[in-house]
């Protein structure tokens, strides 16, 4: 069992975040945009599309939402989207 990431504490694997894709069912892609900073999302198919200027993106992964974003001392960063007003304690299920 991982640990939780006292900063992300519902964080997702990296082997969860190959599997994103976009509303349509297309798989999209995140990476670092430099060595200091930033985040970049591209269609896994169409690489030539990559957007360097989102701050935050929306996604699905599994059969959930999810929101990826630059972490905070580098890296990228998946956590499924919660639904706060059915909030129940316990682990998420692995994707």
């Amino acid at each position: 069992m991982l640990d939780a990431s006292v900063r992300y504490p519902w964080y997702m694997s990296g082997r969860c975040l190959d599997t994103a894709r976009d509303g349509r069912g297309h798989a999209v892609g995140f990476m670092k945009a430099s060595m200091s900073s930033g985040l970049v999302w591209f269609y896994r198919d169409h690489r030539e599309l990559a957007d360097d200027m989102a701050c935050a993106v929306d996604c699905l992964i599994g059969a959930g939402s999810a929101i990826v974003t630059e972490g905070r001392f580098g890296g990228v960063v998946a956590q499924p989207v919660i639904d706060r007003s059915n909030w129940t304690s316990g682990p998420l299920r692995p994707c």
